[in-house]
């Protein structure tokens, strides 16, 4: 047996098609196969690395017939047949669900966290050996080894609900903080604010200058809405660094425009001051504190002095923040002009289609803005905003049928959006949807009374 050993750490970490799992100590004893198994997939790897992929294919075949309870040998056979005729990659796989769900098959952890690393697996590969774990956890459902992989299959598959449920249950079987900073990106991405918040919170009572996750706290309390909570962790943490960390100050920024779009204004001029007042280079905060906080008449006399300059610009970068600026000042005419040359000359800055957007919409400038919102979206479709501006617009053009579409993707990305329901009532009211108006009402008003 000593020798079988030798063999799986000297040599079968080397084997291309199915065994670097093995070079990293997760794999027991037990978990390799028999020696003559090892010695014939030993084989099969020289062979493939000389280029001799049909005999190399006769000798993982045989390990498969001769060890008929061994997964190792069918999971190289998927792995070599990736390359080869879609029926026979296919019949590959079919093989190895059989093998993986046979009653009395071997299903080493460590053979099935190689395959859940490997960056050429396929994703149904991948939601096989997911469902293969699933079932074995259901034996042993505090395996540590049978977690990880499960944890990491849902990372692969994209699942991040599911990846968030295995570290539920791994924190359940052993709570140590690697678990609780895991907890955080599912709960970002889902997105879970509250979650995220709770497991920010838990972080910092273990590790109370773990800078990330302060922020990581911000931030999720900012997105959730409870913008006085990260005002005061952010002030918290500029306390206790002395206001050196430059992470805390740039999180001041986001918080002032959430109280702004919270129709919080005198919170928000405190806080763009507050950020000027530590970095007194912040532009974004000098800008915000002129356009947004300054009277009419100096935001006016300002943009006068700069409209010859800006006739003469032509870098779209400088368009589109200039654009940006007398679209937060009020002056949509100006901007959009400004915005549309900004776009015309770098067609793929989702942000500058969707500002032209929204320039378009104040002045009701209906079809311009319905086709830079189709642009910014085609761009980046994971903006919430964009979608609901898109119905708004189409409900604006009375396509209210087209409208529904964009207004419940807005929703599934963010369910606090409720301006949607209000577009939707709109809708539904003009195409004589008397309930399902009344419905979207009533959720419409429940939103508002709720909003800070």
């Amino acid at each position: 047996m000593m020798r079988g050993n030798r063999i799986g750490r000297f040599h079968l970490c080397r084997f291309a098609m199915a065994f670097v799992a093995l070079a990293t100590g997760l794999a027991l004893a037990s978990e390799l196969p028999p020696e003559a198994c090892v010695l014939l997939l030993r084989e099969a790897r020289l062979a493939a690395e000389a280029g001799k992929r049909d005999e190399a294919l006769v000798l993982v075949n045989r390990a498969v017939e001769a060890y008929p309870k061994e997964s190792i040998p069918v999971i190289a056979l998927v792995q070599l047949n990736r390359d080869g005729p879609p029926e026979a990659a296919a019949a590959a796989r079919e093989q190895l669900r059989a093998r993986l769900f046979a009653p009395d098959a071997a299903l080493p952890a460590s053979a099935i966290r190689y395959l859940s690393d490997d960056p050429k697996a396929q994703p149904t590969e991948i939601a096989l050996l997911r469902d293969a774990v699933s079932a074995a956890l259901v034996k042993r459902p505090t395996d540590p080894k049978f977690l990880e992989a499960a944890y990491r299959l849902n990372l692969r598959l994209d699942d991040y609900a599911g990846a968030l449920a295995v570290v539920e249950r791994q924190f359940a079987a052993k709570a140590e903080l690697e678990f609780l900073w895991r907890r955080l990106d599912p709960c970002t991405i889902l997105p879970r604010w509250d979650d995220a918040a709770a497991s920010a919170r838990r972080i910092l009572e273990a590790t109370p200058n773990a800078e990330s996750a302060r922020i990581g706290l911000v931030e999720a309390l900012i997105q959730s809405r409870h913008l006085d909570d990260a005002r005061h962790e952010i002030e918290t943490f500029l306390a206790a660094t002395g206001a050196k960390t430059m992470s805390a100050r740039v999180e001041l920024l986001p918080l002032a425009w959430a109280y702004w779009d919270a129709g919080r204004d005198a919170d928000a001029q405190a806080v763009f001051r507050r950020a000027l007042e530590l970095d007194p280079t912040a532009e974004e905060a000098k800008s915000a504190l002129l356009l947004l906080f300054a009277s009419p008449e100096e935001r006016l006399s300002r943009a006068g002095t700069a409209d010859d300059r800006w006739a003469r610009e032509t870098d779209p970068g400088a368009l589109f923040e200039e654009g940006a600026k007398r679209l937060a000042a009020g002056d949509a005419a100006a901007a959009v002009e400004l915005l549309r040359r900004a776009v015309a000359a770098n067609a793929t800055d989702d942000i500058g289609q969707y500002n032209l957007a929204m320039a378009a919409i104040k002045l009701e400038r209906w079809s311009d803005a319905e086709s830079a919102l189709n642009a910014s979206i085609a761009i980046r479709p994971d903006r919430a905003q964009s979608y609901l501006q898109l119905g708004r617009v189409l409900q604006a053009e009375d396509k209210c049928e087209a409208a529904m579409a964009p207004l419940d993707r807005a929703l599934t990305l963010r369910g606090d959006l409720n301006e949607a329901h209000f577009y939707r009532y709109k809708c539904f009211e003009r195409l004589g949807r008397t309930a399902d108006a009344a419905k979207e009402a009533e959720i419409y008003k429940a939103g508002k009374a709720a909003k800070p």
